[in-house]
Protein backbone atom coordinates (compact mmCIF):
# COMPACT_ATOMS: atom_id res chain seq x y z
CA UNK A 1 0.00 0.00 0.00
CA UNK A 2 1.44 3.62 -0.83
CA UNK A 3 0.92 6.22 1.49
CA UNK A 4 0.20 9.68 0.67
CA UNK A 5 3.07 11.91 0.64
CA UNK A 6 2.99 15.57 0.47
CA UNK A 7 6.24 17.24 1.27
CA UNK A 8 7.97 14.17 0.34
CA UNK A 9 10.54 15.22 2.50
CA UNK A 10 12.88 13.37 4.44
CA UNK A 11 15.47 13.52 7.62
CA UNK A 12 19.30 12.28 7.25
CA UNK A 13 20.77 13.05 10.28
CA UNK A 14 19.66 16.45 11.59
CA UNK A 15 19.47 18.01 7.72
CA UNK A 16 15.81 17.93 6.09
CA UNK A 17 16.12 16.90 2.32
CA UNK A 18 13.15 17.42 0.10
CA UNK A 19 12.69 14.99 -2.99
CA UNK A 20 10.61 14.51 -6.21
CA UNK A 21 10.58 10.67 -6.21
CA UNK A 22 12.15 7.30 -4.79
CA UNK A 23 13.59 5.06 -7.30
CA UNK A 24 11.64 1.89 -8.29
CA UNK A 25 14.07 -0.56 -7.07
CA UNK A 26 17.00 -1.37 -4.47
CA UNK A 27 18.90 0.09 -4.02
CA UNK A 28 16.48 2.91 -3.10
CA UNK A 29 17.48 6.40 -3.96
CA UNK A 30 16.05 10.01 -3.27
CA UNK A 31 15.84 11.71 -7.15
CA UNK A 32 16.03 14.79 -7.11
CA UNK A 33 16.63 16.61 -3.95
CA UNK A 34 16.55 19.59 -2.48
CA UNK A 35 19.05 19.76 0.69
CA UNK A 36 18.53 22.03 3.49
CA UNK A 37 14.52 22.03 3.02
CA UNK A 38 12.45 24.69 5.18
CA UNK A 39 15.03 26.55 6.19
CA UNK A 40 17.07 23.67 7.67
CA UNK A 41 20.22 25.48 5.79
CA UNK A 42 23.72 25.18 7.13
CA UNK A 43 23.11 21.68 8.48
CA UNK A 44 24.66 18.70 6.87
CA UNK A 45 24.14 15.44 7.29
CA UNK A 46 27.48 13.51 8.02
CA UNK A 47 28.11 10.42 5.18
CA UNK A 48 26.70 6.81 7.16
CA UNK A 49 24.12 9.12 8.71
CA UNK A 50 20.39 7.75 9.42
CA UNK A 51 17.56 8.68 7.34
CA UNK A 52 13.94 8.14 8.22
CA UNK A 53 10.39 9.04 6.32
CA UNK A 54 9.01 12.37 8.10
CA UNK A 55 5.25 11.58 7.93
CA UNK A 56 3.01 14.72 7.02
CA UNK A 57 -0.40 16.15 6.33
CA UNK A 58 -1.71 17.79 3.40
CA UNK A 59 -2.08 21.07 5.42
CA UNK A 60 1.70 20.95 4.44
CA UNK A 61 2.81 20.11 8.12
CA UNK A 62 4.92 17.35 10.01
CA UNK A 63 3.76 14.93 12.32
CA UNK A 64 5.94 15.32 15.88
CA UNK A 65 7.35 12.06 16.82
CA UNK A 66 6.37 10.97 20.41
CA UNK A 67 9.75 13.32 22.31
CA UNK A 68 8.66 16.29 20.45
CA UNK A 69 4.96 15.58 21.48
CA UNK A 70 5.77 15.83 25.03
CA UNK A 71 8.45 19.09 24.19
CA UNK A 72 5.48 20.74 22.66
CA UNK A 73 2.96 19.81 25.38
CA UNK A 74 4.75 20.97 28.23
CA UNK A 75 5.75 24.62 26.45
CA UNK A 76 2.17 24.46 25.88
CA UNK A 77 1.38 24.06 29.43
CA UNK A 78 3.65 26.66 30.39
CA UNK A 79 2.17 29.12 28.01
CA UNK A 80 -1.55 28.85 29.18
CA UNK A 81 0.03 29.03 33.22
CA UNK A 82 2.23 32.11 32.06
CA UNK A 83 -0.60 33.90 29.96
CA UNK A 84 -3.81 32.53 31.31
CA UNK A 85 -5.04 30.77 28.62
CA UNK A 86 -8.29 28.39 29.21
CA UNK A 87 -8.79 27.13 25.55
CA UNK A 88 -6.90 26.41 22.13
CA UNK A 89 -8.54 24.90 19.20
CA UNK A 90 -6.73 21.69 17.11
CA UNK A 91 -8.84 22.58 13.68
CA UNK A 92 -7.41 18.54 12.74
CA UNK A 93 -7.73 17.14 15.74
CA UNK A 94 -11.19 16.14 15.74
CA UNK A 95 -10.57 13.59 12.45
CA UNK A 96 -7.62 12.15 14.25
CA UNK A 97 -9.69 8.91 15.89
CA UNK A 98 -11.62 8.36 12.71
CA UNK A 99 -8.27 8.88 10.53
CA UNK A 100 -6.56 5.87 12.80
CA UNK A 101 -4.16 8.68 14.36
CA UNK A 102 -5.85 8.55 17.63
CA UNK A 103 -3.20 6.84 19.19
CA UNK A 104 -0.95 10.02 18.38
CA UNK A 105 -3.18 12.64 19.84
CA UNK A 106 -4.66 11.17 22.91
CA UNK A 107 -1.43 10.52 24.89
CA UNK A 108 -0.69 14.23 23.59
CA UNK A 109 -3.84 15.78 25.05
CA UNK A 110 -3.08 13.91 27.97
CA UNK A 111 0.02 14.49 28.82
CA UNK A 112 -0.87 18.14 28.15
CA UNK A 113 -3.42 18.04 30.67
CA UNK A 114 -1.48 16.23 33.31
CA UNK A 115 1.59 19.06 32.63
CA UNK A 116 -0.96 22.02 33.41
CA UNK A 117 -2.56 20.35 36.09
CA UNK A 118 1.01 19.80 37.71
CA UNK A 119 2.54 23.34 36.76
CA UNK A 120 -0.94 25.23 37.90
CA UNK A 121 -0.52 23.53 41.04
CA UNK A 122 0.72 25.39 44.23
Amino acid sequence: MKRPNWLHAAVIGKEIIRYRAVSDKAPWTLLDCQRGAFWNHGVRSSEGAEIGKLLDHPYQVFFPNFELQREIARNMARTFNETGLSQMDFDATKDAPRRGRGLCVRPFRERFLRYISTIRSP
